[in-house]
C-alpha cells in the first residue's frame, strides 16, 4: 500500500468536455470533495481555470492531503453557475487516492 508522505500537495485537474460547457460561460462554481463524513466545498476563488484548455485545477494543501485516506476513493463533483443564470453539474466522479497521490498530480 502506498502511504501519503508529509509534504505531498497534488493538483487535481479536471477537463470539462467543450461540447457540454465552455468555462468562459460560467460566473461561479462549487467543487465538492467527499471521502468520509461531511463534504468539503471549494469555490471559484479556490481553483485555477484555463479557458483555452477548458480545465479546472485545484491544488491540495498539505493538511488536506494528510486528511485523505489512501485506501478509499475520493468523490468529487462540480456545480457551475452559468452567465445566463442556469446551474449545471457534473456527475459524481471518483479518484483513486492511493494510485494518484504518489504522482502528485491527479487527473
Amino acid at each position: 500500500m502506498n502511504s501519503i508522505l508529509q509534504g505531498t500537495t497534488p493538483t487535481l485537474t479536471i477537463a470539462v468536455d467543450k461540447a457540454d460547457l465552455l468555462l468562459s460561460n460560467i460566473s461561479d462554481l462549487e467543487l465538492t470533495f467527499q471521502q468520509i463524513g461531511d463534504p468539503v466545498y471549494k469555490h471559484m476563488s479556490d481553483v485555477s481555470i484555463d479557458t483555452e484548455a477548458n480545465t479546472i485545477s485545484y491544488h491540495f494543501t498539505q493538511t488536506e492531503t494528510l486528511a485523505l485516506i489512501p485506501t478509499r476513493q475520493l468523490n468529487w463533483q462540480i456545480r457551475f453557475l452559468l452567465t445566463d443564470g442556469n446551474v449545471v453539474g457534473t456527475t459524481v466522479a471518483q479518484i483513486n487516492v492511493s494510485d494518484l497521490i504518489s504522482d502528485e498530480v491527479m487527473t
